[in-house]
């Protein structure tokens, strides 16, 4: 039976489909698309309006082109990744971004720079002139420390304050110095004297024997300087008891003690009565004057009576509610180095220079104008003692002038060393000359100028001013 030939093209045509020698293989894989399946009638709610389909028919702007499809294949990206990359100019980069940092708005910081900097390339005298004036309103000056070896140049200098150096005579006349020429002569009936006049328990009888064997341990130890003022407070520099038990005790005459205060913070301010020497010249460094010594010693509010204790205040300066105007002031040191010897000198000589010029504004207001008398004179006067290991030294702070203030001189009045029984001796009976001149001379004249300058104010009850003896 013969075979019957089928004709591909027609059967093409009879299906509908191209013949083969026209069909063309495609390059980009068969879409896997579904066909589309008829969707039910939208609600009515659902159809479309007139407004909807005015915003459909409206242009729509060009879009970038999408990115290319997740389904691309690996071969097209690694052929991608392996292509070499166009080398470019930098040059040509460079201008590209000045072109395109020119149409940004500059920002604050970007014109205060420019601003600066225009002004720094500008020339003449003017704007240096104002650049040094304002640079040297707003800069503060070096800070002066008293471990500073330019202290006394410096600060101490500019405010009046000299310090007289080996000027120590060789034998201490008290009676000179303490103003006790009606006093005995030796130590020990001196001692009798001041016990007579102000029975208190603070007099010092000290063993020199024992005292030389203690600072002799504590040399060999390597003590530090918080022991050696430790034991020096328990042994020279005791504490008197000032408590309020002390108005019932008949013995004592009221209030003549002694307050003892370690490490006073007590700031300069004028409204507080306690205030800083005037400046003479201007210093090349700032000094705060807030000094704290390690100890000092004043004398009691209470010898004041209670109704006109609220006054003192306008008058003196008062420390801790309870002390007023200083008389002494103690400095420890652990080495005996020249650098720590000058701080503790420093030391001294600021908080002696404040307590005396503050005790000179006290007797100048007190006289009013009148001439100084040579008793006045003679008080004016501020006690220092440094203390470096076992050697001390004694300080002896007077104004310069009286009339009017022009500063004031700190003279060595004596030395001495802890480890010679001798020189323990000698400082036993200074310190008890001191706080008896603190109380017999120097507190009862404060106490005197005082009570003038509370008198002298308007509409004063004299009726209640009293110098306490009952």
């Amino acid at each position: 039976m013969p075979v019957r030939r089928v004709d591909s093209n027609r059967t093409s045509r009879v299906n509908g489909t191209a013949p083969s020698h026209f069909r063309q293989p495609l390059d980009f894989p068969q879409s896997r698309r579904r066909p589309p399946v008829c969707a039910p009638p939208l609600p009515r709610y659902m159809a479309p309006t007139a407004n909807s389909s005015v915003r459909r028919s409206a242009p729509k702007p060009p879009h970038l082109a999408p990115p290319r499809s997740l389904t691309t294949s690996s071969t097209c990206t690694c052929r991608i990744r392996s292509a070499a990359v166009a080398a470019t100019d930098p040059r040509d980069t460079a201008r590209l971004w000045r072109r395109v940092m020119s149409c940004r708005a500059p920002t604050r910081s970007f014109r205060n720079k420019t601003r600066s900097a225009k002004e720094s390339e500008g020339s003449g005298s003017s704007y240096h002139t104002a650049t040094a004036s304002s640079t040297a309103n707003t800069t503060l000056p070096p800070a002066a420390k008293v471990k500073d070896a330019d202290f006394a140049a410096v600060i101490l200098e500019a405010h009046g304050i000299t310090m007289q150096q080996d000027t120590a005579p060789m034998v201490l006349r008290a009676a000179t110095y303490f103003d006790i020429e009606h006093l005995p002569s030796d130590t020990e009936s001196r001692l009798e004297a001041y016990k007579e006049a102000f029975p208190l328990v603070m007099w010092l009888e000290a063993d020199a024997e024992t005292i030389k064997k203690e600072y002799l341990s504590l040399q060999l130890d390597e003590s530090s300087e918080a022991e050696y003022a430790d034991y020096a407070r328990g042994v020279f520099f005791p504490r008197a008891p000032c408590g309020p038990l002390l108005q019932d005790d008949k013995t004592v005459p009221r209030g003549w003690v002694p307050i003892r205060l370690l490490e006073l913070v007590h700031k300069p301010t004028k409204v507080d009565k306690w205030d800083v020497p005037p400046k003479l010249s201007e210093p090349r460094k700032r000094y705060d004057w807030d000094i704290r010594p390690d100890c000092t010693y004043r004398f009691s509010l209470q010898a004041f009576r209670s109704n006109i204790r609220a006054f003192v205040r306008r008058h003196v300066s008062i420390a801790r509610k309870r002390a007023i105007c200083p008389y002494f002031t103690v400095e420890f040191k652990k080495d005996d180095e020249t650098a720590c010897e000058e701080t503790a000198k420093h030391q001294v000589a600021v908080h002696s220079s404040m307590a005396l010029y503050n005790r000179y504004l006290l007797k100048a207001g007190a006289l009013n104008g009148n001439e100084w008398s040579e008793t006045d004179r003679q008080q004016m006067k501020h006690w220092g003692l440094t203390l470096r290991r076992s050697s001390w030294e004694l300080h002896c702070t007077v104004p310069k002038t009286f009339a009017t203030w022009t500063g004031c001189i700190m003279s060595e009045v004596h030395t001495g060393d802890c480890l010679s029984e001798t020189d323990i001796g000698y400082l036993v009976g200074i310190i008890n000359d001191i706080h008896y001149w603190g109380l017999k001379v120097h507190g009862e004249s404060c106490k005197a100028d005082i009570s003038s300058r509370i008198r002298a104010r308007p509409g004063a009850d004299v009726r209640d001013l009293s110098l306490l003896e009952e």
